[in-house]
């Protein structure tokens, strides 16, 4: 085995990977471990050194397995905060592990518990929390001891297909317990200096960057030079974080692999510089190795400067494998330098291997590794014949300028297509001038910016007025920047959303990427590639056959919290979407959050129905994303405007002329083949009570065959009575609650009228307890009706032929109708 540390790696991520999906119990994986370790010693003992490594791997699958089912299925001890979980609020105490975090309009505070107050006393408690203050007001630090009030919460799993698992993620951290608090003042600070006297010199070292920064920088670049020197990125705006990412230089932003590495680089070649005017210290140092050396301190210095932080810290790990590569003449090793830091990374933190910054990064720099040589073969051409000749004729600084671009260029390329594919899959976006965008950016702030950032930090400490002369040139440089990345992100198409890729999609797109760089090695790439192609397209196709030849109607009941969001995918592949939810103070949307995930999740780009039932932000917020990132076709509403008024102007402007109001009066519809009518309100106006807010809501029915469904939108009694009024048929064996199930919905005679069969309710969890009312659900349950709830079931999916119903729910309840 030349070379066991790639198949190791291998090896342990394949076992954390595993643990992923099922969990080894903790004796049965160390047995595994002492049975693999006692043959290795057999195999070594008896001259069988080969047999024995071969046991190695095995090993540290195991290894793997036992790291990552105790990250994700933890043995909680009896005085675990998990255990308090529930509507009861506590007195709390504990120390901030952590620096706080701070984001445009909260705080996210890391509490590592120790005290929790009953009413019989102090109790010794354990578990790390998330506190998050809706407020920016605070001046807590690291280690300081805090008191305060709050219910806690277990964080919630991910509940709709395509949706961020956030328990999961905090799991990862070791979090299992969240808190709120609605301001600063709301927690009392009992004690400072708590935690590692380094960090908390670290952290002061900090505060003095970040006061000086505040004073002396301003805003629309402030935010951005903390972001570079200091990992924060609370004080970027969401309108200048959404062009970066529209113009795919987005990374930037985030501390990673590239700043450290192009840190590293600066001194590095700085050194070799300096070092190259002083002959006599050429004679006694190594030039490679000592300019390797000098380039380790800025690196660790800004390891410091950026607090630490879990991204920082796998940077420079990776950084410095690779300088300690230079260091023992193994420079020519630098897969084997990639693989210890991946290697290292993972045995301290297994968790690691799910965290997207960590695999961008890897892949980045494997990318830049194996892509970047066999893209240069394509080049060879200008090294020989009229290509050498004209370059020869230039002047020097052009030679260098252009080997320069190119080389750039080719390195960019090769880290955009390494990791573009998971890129794709992670955030379903790509941005279509990020070739040309990372060419310009990355040099002059992954660089420039970077590196004065840096220095104003480290002058921060030693001379104001030059930190001040610093900043004004990063100021400068970085009105430049921003004006480029203004400019990329207006370009036509500048970024494109899509769907999510299934993994055997990605990896297929990787394999087809191995064989286009190879196709000057290998005499068979060009056979492979074509293979990879047509395997790829065959997928292609088979998804839009299967799609648009399928006779099934799906209804998709989201679990977007207090709110509505129902996707309805036709038979023939048509998409309705009714509804977006919406949040009360406009913070979280759930269009963006969770409806276009599950659009993205299912392969829908295009949306021909787009329905409000009616504007109220529950229903309506969602909807904006929706219209400014889909294909929209026909858009319905109830023709209200009594709504949120921003929010109703941005709608009409957005869908502008597609705008149709609905109600009873308008004929009926049919969308392959499902029957879909308008049962409210009424288009003619007439004596009586006019609707407005939830009883103007736009109720529809579907009837595909024999089977029926009814929105019912939040529609109260005075509606209820109404539709009763119109003797319509209102009978279907689905039917989404109205109003959440509110007491002033549901009356006895509509219940009666509807006899549905299956009742959904969209209520949110931990939300209000009255919803949905005890006495409305009674009334569902006492005609033999079925009911799911979007709290506990997550998303609900009906799915139908015309004759059979079955029901699918995204938390693992099943349930099936009578056939």
């Amino acid at each position: 085995m030349k070379r066991p540390l790639p198949l190791i790696l291998f090896a342990y991520v394949a076992g954390i990977i595993a643990g992923n999906y099922f969990h080894l119990p903790f004796s049965y994986a160390i047995a595994g471990i002492l049975i693999a370790s006692l043959a290795m010693a057999i195999f070594f003992m008896s001259g069988k050194g080969k047999a024995a490594l071969v046991l190695s791997p095995l090993i540290f699958a195991l290894f793997g397995l036992l790291y990552i089912g105790r990250v994700l299925s933890p043995d909680f001890p009896p005085n675990h905060l998990i255990h308090f979980a529930g509507e009861r609020k506590y007195h709390l105490e504990g120390f901030l592990f952590r620096p706080p975090e701070p984001l445009p309009e909260k705080t996210r505070l890391y509490v590592r518990a120790e005290k929790i107050y009953l009413e019989e006393g102090s109790f010794p408690v354990l578990g790390d929390l998330l506190l998050t203050v809706k407020d920016r007001q605070g001046d807590l630090r690291y280690g300081d001891r805090v008191r305060f009030i709050s219910k806690i919460y277990l964080p919630r799993t991910a509940t709709n297909p395509g949706a961020f698992d956030y328990r999961r993620f905090l799991a990862l951290q070791g979090i299992w317990a969240t808190a709120y608090v609605n301001d600063a003042s709301e927690i009392v600070r009992m004690e400072e200096g708590q935690g590692n006297a380094f960090f908390h010199s670290v952290e002061r070292g900090r505060e003095k960057i970040r006061v000086f920064l505040d004073s002396n920088a301003p805003p629309e670049s402030r935010g951005i030079i903390k972001a570079l020197v200091l990992g924060e990125r609370g004080d970027i705006g969401k309108e200048v974080n959404e062009k970066f990412i529209v113009s795919g230089v987005s990374h930037i932003l985030s501390i990673s692999g590239l700043h450290v590495a192009l840190v590293a680089a600066f001194f590095f070649g700085a050194t070799r510089l300096i070092l190259r005017l002083f002959p006599f210290l050429l004679l006694r140092l190594a030039l490679n190795k000592a300019s390797a050396l000098v380039a380790i301190i800025p690196v660790i210095f800004y390891t410091f400067i950026a607090g630490l932080g879990v991204a920082a810290v796998r940077s420079t790990i990776m950084t410095l494998s690779f300088l300690l590569a230079l260091l023992l003449d193994r420079e020519k090793d630098l897969y084997d330098a990639l693989f210890l830091a991946a290697f290292l990374i993972l045995i301290f933190n297994p968790a690691a291997f799910f965290d997207i910054s960590f695999q961008l990064s890897f892949l980045s720099v494997l990318a830049i590794l194996y892509l970047t040589p066999r893209f240069s073969e394509y080049f060879s051409h200008l090294k020989t014949g009229p290509g050498k000749v004209w370059i020869d004729e230039e002047a020097r600084w052009k030679r260098k300028l252009l080997i320069y671009l190119g080389a750039s260029f080719l390195t960019s390329t090769a880290a955009i297509l390494g990791t573009g594919p998971v890129v794709v899959h992670t955030f379903n976006r790509i941005s279509l001038v990020g070739f040309l965008s990372n060419l310009i950016l990355v040099p002059l702030m992954g660089l420039g910016n970077t590196l004065l950032s840096l220095l104003t930090g480290l002058f921060v400490f030693i001379s104001h007025p030059l930190a001040k002369i610093l900043t004004a040139l990063n100021v400068f440089l970085m009105d430049i920047s921003l004006a480029l990345v203004d400019f990329f992100s207006r370009f036509p198409l500048a970024s494109k959303r899509v769907t999510t890729p299934t993994m055997p999609e990605v990896l297929l797109v990787y394999g087809m990427l191995i064989f286009v760089a190879n196709l000057k090695r290998w005499k068979r790439a060009i056979h492979g590639l074509i293979g990879l192609g047509a395997v790829f397209l065959a997928l292609q196709v088979y998804g839009y056959y299967e799609l648009y030849t399928c006779r099934e109607l799906r209804v998709t009941f989201l679990d977007v919290g207090q709110g509505d969001a129902m996707i309805i995918r036709f038979p023939q592949g048509k998409i309705m979407v009714i509804d977006g939810g919406g949040s009360p103070d406009g913070n979280f949307d759930p269009g963006e959050r969770i409806v276009a995930p599950y659009l993205w999740k299912v392969r829908a780009q295009t949306i021909d129905y787009l329905v409000n039932t009616h504007p109220h932000p529950d229903h309506l917020q969602g909807l904006l994303f929706l219209l400014k990132n889909f294909q929209v076709g026909e858009v319905w509403s109830n023709g209200e405007g009594n709504g949120d008024l921003a929010l109703t102007e941005e709608f009409l402007g957005l869908v502008g002329e597609r705008l149709q109001k609905m109600g009873r009066g308008e004929a009926p519809k049919e969308i392959g083949g499902v029957r879909v009518e308008f049962l409210h309100p009424p288009l003619e106006k007439k004596k009586g009570p006019s609707f407005q807010g939830n009883d103007a809501s736009l109720v529809i029915r579907l009837t595909y065959s024999e089977i029926t469904f009814l929105f019912a939108g939040d529609v109260e009694a005075p509606a209820e009575e109404e539709i009763l009024g119109a003797k319509s048929n209102l009978q279907s064996m689905v039917l989404k609650a109205p109003h959440h199930g509110s007491k002033t919905s549901s009356t006895p005679q509509f219940v009666e009228k509807v006899r549905p069969e299956f009742v959904v309710f969209t209520v949110k969890a931990g939300g209000r307890h009255w919803l949905p009312h005890p006495t409305v659900l009674e009334r569902y349950e006492g005609i033999g009706g079925k009911v799911f709830r979007t709290d506990r079931d997550g998303a609900v999916t009906f799915i139908t032929d015309g004759r059979d119903l079955r029901v699918q729910t995204f938390l693992k309840q099943n349930a099936r109708s009578k056939q």
